[in-house]
């Protein structure tokens, strides 16, 4: 049986892993947020960025016995992100600094999750791209400038691994705390029978659904798909605005919705910048999943 780390287990991301894991793998969570709803055969609640000397040589022994480490260990969301945008950075890096060197000692394989954030504003984002990232008076690109010096450090220690881009990965079990758009929606659909729009609400999105990130991530360990690659892992099927999703939330759940709208700057500081285009090219996935779930799918599986 592989045993597999994730970090971050308890995030949304991690915990559906675990979760679709667990009878599978030996499953190894570390989350300094690890609760009861957290799955895995073993649990460490430590805060990555600042493991004590024991906590790292417990590390350093999971991982000489691991199959893959899978990172998700970061800062997610908007609203973290806005509210302390140096810890997000700086605890990356520290996180980086001395993984990526015991996983090297071990050569041990990484599925590393960067982010879309690379490809700065653009739709149809292809792996290949040339990046570039916003200015960089907006502290909101540092967490995609560290993103991306995390693929390079990767490559830099010769990991074997895959990098996975994700785009706005969302569905059941994703809270709306950190400002993710379509939690944030339901749960003000709800509660307060009002949403609120950015600007015009022309940005655009394309959604996928948690359940077939999940199966992408157990076709590229089981198949070993996507080595020393990067791959984008999103839905080209779910392309939307934001007015649009508003309106189809208006139409089929909510009748009674009201739809309000707000600038950017009034809710974030100057250290953030809304995204306005990001949508994935997923041609280099297709040639292995398709994804199966449509937009309606994601938000009936959140009422």
């Amino acid at each position: 049986m592989k045993k597999i780390i994730i970090s971050g287990g308890h995030g949304f991301l991690g915990r559906a892993l675990a979760l679709k894991f667990k009878k599978k793998y030996k499953i190894v969570v570390i989350d300094r947020e690890s609760n009861d709803e957290t799955q895995g055969d073993v649990i460490y609640r430590w805060d990555m960025a600042k493991l004590e000397d024991e906590q790292l040589k417990q590390l350093e022994s999971e991982i000489k016995s691991c199959d893959v480490f899978i990172h998700f260990a970061a800062s997610v969301g908007v609203s973290k992100i806005n509210d302390d945008p140096k810890k997000a950075i700086r605890d990356d890096h520290a996180i980086s600094s001395y993984l990526f060197p015991l996983l090297e000692k071990y050569k041990k394989k990484i599925i590393f999750s960067s982010t879309s954030e690379v490809y700065g504003n653009r739709e149809n984002c292809t792996e290949g791209d040339v990046l570039q990232i916003g200015d960089p008076e907006i502290l909101r690109w540092g967490y995609a400038a560290h993103k991306l010096m995390s693929e390079f450090l990767i490559k830099a220690h010769n990991l074997e691994h895959t990098i996975i881009r994700p785009f706005n990965i969302t569905g059941k079990g994703q809270t709306h705390r950190y400002g993710m758009v379509l939690p944030t929606f339901i749960h003000k659909a709800k509660n307060a029978k009002a949403i609120e729009v950015f600007g015009n609400g022309n940005q655009t999105r394309s959604f996928c659904d948690i359940r077939d990130f999940v199966n992408v991530l157990e076709l590229i360990i089981e198949e070993n798909l996507f080595n020393n690659e990067t791959i984008n892992i999103g839905s080209d099927e779910n392309f939307i605005t934001i007015n649009e999703l508003a309106t189809l939330l208006k139409e089929y759940y909510y009748p009674e919705l009201i739809i309000n709208y707000r600038e950017f700057k009034e809710v974030y500081s100057n250290s953030m910048d809304d995204i306005i285009y990001r949508s994935p090219n997923i041609d280099k996935l297709k040639k292995h999943y398709q994804p199966q779930f449509s937009i309606q799918d994601i938000i009936k599986s959140m009422l």
